[in-house]
Order: C-alpha cells, then sequence, then structure tokens
C-alpha cells in the first residue's frame, strides 16, 4: 500500500512538471512574435491532412485503386471504340514537376540542367476517361523516363505476376495481355507500345498518327493535373 502510494505520487509529481513545461512553451508562443508562423504551420498541415484523408474516404474505393479483369475488359471496349485500337489499357508517360518549396540540402538531387530548379517526376497511366491507377514519384538524382520505368512499381507488377491481365483478340491473333502506349524512348517490353521512327509504308504511317494521338490522353491528364 505504502508503494502503491509513493508511485502515485511521483506520477502526480511528474504531471506537474509536464504541465508547468508546457505552460512555459505556450507562455513563450503568446509573447514570440513566431506564434503567428508556428500556428499557420501547424494550421496549413493539419488541414493539408484532413484534404487528404477526405480524398481518400470519398474516392478511395473507386479510382485510388489498380484496374480489376472486369475494369480492364470496360477499358478495352472504350479505347477500341474511341482510338480503334483494341488491347489498349492506356498511355504511360513522365512530367517533370517544379518543387517550389524543396529544401536546401535536397536541390542538388533534384535538380537537371535541363530543368529550371527542383523537380520531382512523375510517371503516371492514365484512361481515355482519366483514371489515374498508377502514380509514381519522388525518384532522386538526374533520371529519365527510362530509369524511372525501370525502377517504378508498375513494371515490377507485371515482372512479378501482380498485375491483373486481361487476353485480348486482335486481327484474329491472340495476345495474353494488354498494352499501354508511350513514347520511343521506352525500352522494348510487351507491355507497351511505341510508335515507329521511320515509317516506310502507308499502314505504319497511318498506325504512327493513330499512337501519337491516342497517347495524347496522358499529356491531357497532365494538363488537368497542373490546371488543379
Amino acid at each position: 500500500m505504502v508503494e502503491l502510494e509513493k508511485r502515485l505520487e511521483a506520477d502526480r509529481v511528474q504531471v506537474r512538471v509536464d504541465r508547468a513545461a508546457f505552460e512555459q512553451v505556450v507562455t513563450y508562443l503568446l509573447h514570440s512574435s513566431e506564434f503567428d508562423k508556428v500556428l499557420g504551420d501547424v494550421y496549413t498541415k493539419l488541414l493539408a491532412h484532413v484534404r487528404h484523408q477526405g480524398i481518400v474516404d470519398l474516392y478511395g474505393a473507386r479510382y485510388l485503386r489498380k484496374p480489376t479483369w472486369y475494369d480492364i475488359q470496360q477499358i478495352y471496349e472504350v479505347h477500341s471504340n474511341l482510338h480503334g485500337l483494341p488491347g489498349m489499357i492506356g498511355s504511360l508517360g513522365c512530367r517533370h514537376w517544379q518543387w517550389y518549396n524543396c529544401s536546401t540540402a535536397w536541390r542538388g538531387q533534384h535538380t537537371r540542367a535541363d530543368q529550371d530548379g527542383p523537380t520531382i517526376i512523375l510517371q503516371a497511366v492514365a484512361s481515355q476517361g482519366l483514371w489515374v491507377w498508377s502514380a509514381y514519384f519522388g525518384v532522386a538524382r538526374s533520371c529519365n523516363d527510362i530509369n524511372v520505368f525501370e525502377q517504378s512499381p508498375f513494371v515490377e507488377d507485371y515482372i512479378s505476376g501482380r498485375a491483373v491481365k486481361a487476353s485480348f483478340y486482335a486481327n484474329g491473333s491472340y495476345y495474353p495481355h494488354g498494352y499501354y502506349l508511350c513514347d520511343g524512348i521506352y525500352p522494348k517490353y510487351s507491355i507497351v507500345v511505341k510508335t515507329f521512327r521511320d515509317p516506310y509504308d502507308e499502314k505504319r504511317a497511318y498506325f504512327e498518327k493513330v499512337q501519337e494521338f491516342s497517347q495524347k490522353d496522358i499529356e491531357r491528364c497532365f494538363g488537368v493535373l497542373q490546371q488543379r
């Protein structure tokens, strides 16, 4: 019993000490010129967290997820009707975003010679309806589209077999999974379809025109994100 009373008294002393220290900090902030800045930073972070959580709660179940087999079938139908490309899942691309609030310690590893200041590279996949189910960003150092592509979870999912695959037929031929349209800089993978560098006949020239037009879905997606 005596031992218990000693422990309770020690806890009460600790509470009094912590409260006194807290009151000193509050008093300092109230009389400090930095109070508005500190309060503003805390409020901004709290508001950003609330907005982020609200977006996740509102749209997470529908948009913040990978497509299912049924979703891919619907995407096949839309892209086949609009672009005339059976088996097209979406468009793949990268974009540099200016990082205006980048810290001084990180500026060097996020700055490239061809960019005006530090940037963050965003790799995204978007369908014609601007459904972005793959977004990979934050890669440091001087990276291009190839570096980001080869280390992204998007490629790892296909290599490891975790990505959902949906077969399709084109011109009477069977294909086990769909594909994504991309620029000519990307490496040769079965999941990406690039345009011809030098189309030497009418058929290839027509495909180049359709591919470049259909690939503008990802550019349109980046344009929408940039306006937000």
